[in-house]
């Protein structure tokens, strides 16, 4: 062993990745053996990113032709920094690529890879690099997940011994991850619904212009323009490039540059609108989870023997269930359970958290490039406090039934993809599991004092609230609303509920009676969020 010093929690750093489709630019050629077809990617692509070995197994590559026609969608059974490995791949396209190598180039073609389970590369043309100095936000409790392999064991006739004759392991399976954070802003409600539209941008410093159709791999930027907005997507601007890089901007005719820094007069803020995506797959993360010890906390490399940094990557991580409680008194505080694909180890010589090692640097900790001032061991000016300050419960209202409640004292929203993880026969590993959304659900309780029975009324109600007994609309919905004093502000509504259960119980301290109820909308109506929080992916 090279050192006797132990893993400390003060070692440990939790950070996310987003994860969103890679442009790879046009292959250089193929080499085909035994159906198996190792891709060279571009000198314009391998000239600024690395791709970390073996991270990309079991993603959906999809390949191109030079008129953007989809020719073939592939499962990557490897990848190495400058190629990528997948099997069965269309012979039309073999044959095209091998005219490529030879510089006949009488069609080109370009991948995709697509989001699952496909963590942002960094710029970094030497070492494989990732987007992972994103802040989690204001954790009050991290549970990592666990792997664990199926061990098999067989006796084969007789053996002579009362022992098993041979074992072997089965599938490895990774465990879900949960995070309870203070909610100083609401990220996680992109995840657990699915669809995001950026409504407006309050402040962006200028705009690049869009070359059309083909690569986008840097941009001509000033020092404190960080992200760069196509459409409803961001690409993370570092070291002068776009992570990941862009087919075109097709999204924007000029994209607008958005900055890094912060004023405390509600400006630079995102308006999004979240919506539920009805499709099979929700938005994906990674999380990065690194130990380091005590005379290594200034290295942001692995080492070769895992002894003194160490680090694990968890791709394709889906929120199955999120709560956000209210409780009077106290902090917002959110709940996420995640369910991720694998667990990849990530090997020597890896960069961490993008190269930091001081939390305070990561994006979104103060500002979108951290709260130290570039030079300076200061923390910008009017930084802290108000995007650090999580939503307190005085700073929300909740409205039901066509009213105001102002007498509750916590509320609950639960939403549940209800996530199933599948595995499927060849092409990749037996340690990937693929997450599909099935039904999903919501529910609200509440705790409150109430001056009468109505909600009892409510609970024996026959028709839905938001619906009137012929069916037409009324303004009847739950509404959750949410402030900060610098402009941040989450605004929730949901129609078609009904009131599932009413409990008026007594406290035998002759005080006012404490009622308990839950409500089970159908439907989310609407979600806007203003935020200071890029949500990239």
């Amino acid at each position: 062993m090279a050192s006797n010093e132990i893993w400390l929690d003060s070692g440990a750093m939790v950070s996310m990745i987003p994860e969103q489709d890679i442009f790879l630019g046009y292959f250089d050629g193929q080499t085909t053996t035994n159906s198996v077809t190792v891709l060279d990617i571009n000198f314009n692509f391998t000239g600024n990113f690395q791709l970390l070995a073996d991270l990309y197994v079991g993603c959906t590559l999809d390949i191109y032709n030079e008129s953007d026609v989809l020719v073939d969608t592939c499962m990557i059974r490897s990848n190495a920094a400058t190629t990528i490995s997948v099997i069965n791949l269309n012979s039309a396209v073999i044959t095209q690529l091998d005219l490529i190598r030879g510089d006949t180039r009488t069609t080109e073609h370009y991948g995709i890879i697509r989001h699952f389970g496909a963590p942002v590369p960094a710029t970094n043309a030497s070492n494989p690099q990732l987007l992972s100095d994103t802040w989690v936000g204001l954790a009050s409790a991290v549970t990592i997940p666990t792997t664990s392999t199926d061990i098999k064991q067989i006796n084969v006739g007789a053996s002579g011994t009362r022992n098993f004759i041979y074992q072997f392991k089965g599938a490895e399976t990774t465990s879900n991850a949960s995070l309870t954070t203070f909610a100083n802003a609401f990220p996680w409600l992109y995840y657990a619904l699915g669809s995001k539209t950026i409504d407006s941008v309050t402040t962006v410093e200028g705009a690049e212009t869009s070359p059309g159709r083909g690569a986008v791999w840097d941009v001509t930027v000033a020092d404190d323009e960080i992200y760069q907005k196509n459409g409803d997507t961001l690409h993370r601007i570092h070291s002068g490039n776009l992570c990941p890089p862009a087919q075109g901007m097709s999204g924007d005719a000029t994209p607008a540059l958005i900055r890094e820094t912060y004023s405390s007069s509600a400006a630079d803020l995102f308006t999004y609108t979240i919506s539920e995506n009805n499709g099979e797959d929700l938005p994906s993360f990674a999380l990065e989870y690194v130990l380091r010890k005590p005379n290594s906390f200034a290295s942001s490399a692995t080492d070769a023997d895992k002894e003194d940094v160490y680090c694990k990557i968890y791709p394709g991580c889906v929120v199955g269930n999120l709560s956000m409680t209210a409780q009077a008194g106290q902090e917002i505080e959110c709940s996420v359970d995640i369910l991720p694909k694998n667990t990849f180890v990530a090997p020597a010589g890896y960069q961490t958290n993008n190269g930091q090692t001081d939390i305070t640097h990561f994006v979104n900790f103060g500002t979108r490039r951290g709260s130290i001032e570039s030079g300076s061991t200061e923390y910008a000016a009017d930084v802290m406090e108000p995007l650090m300050r999580p939503f307190f419960f005085s700073d929300g209202t909740v409205e039901l039934f066509g009213e105001e409640f102002i007498q509750l004292e916590n509320f609950t929203l639960t939403i549940d993809n209800g996530i199933q993880q599948r595995r499927f026969i060849g092409k990749h590993d037996k340690r990937s599991q693929y997450a599909f959304a099935t039904q999903r659900t919501y529910s609200l309780s509440f705790t409150g004092l109430v001056t009468n029975a109505d909600l009892f009324d409510y609970f024996r109600q026959e028709h839905a609230f938001a619906l009137t007994p012929n069916g037409t609309a009324d303004t009847a919905e739950v509404k959750l609303r949410f402030d900060k004093e610098n402009g941040e502000s989450l605004d929730l509504r949901f129609r078609d509920y009904h009131v599932q259960d009413v409990d008026f119980q007594l406290t035998n301290d002759n005080g006012p009676i404490t009622v308990t109820w839950t409500v089970t909308p159908l439907s989310m109506d609407d979600c806007e969020l203003v935020t200071y929080w890029p949500l990239q992916g």
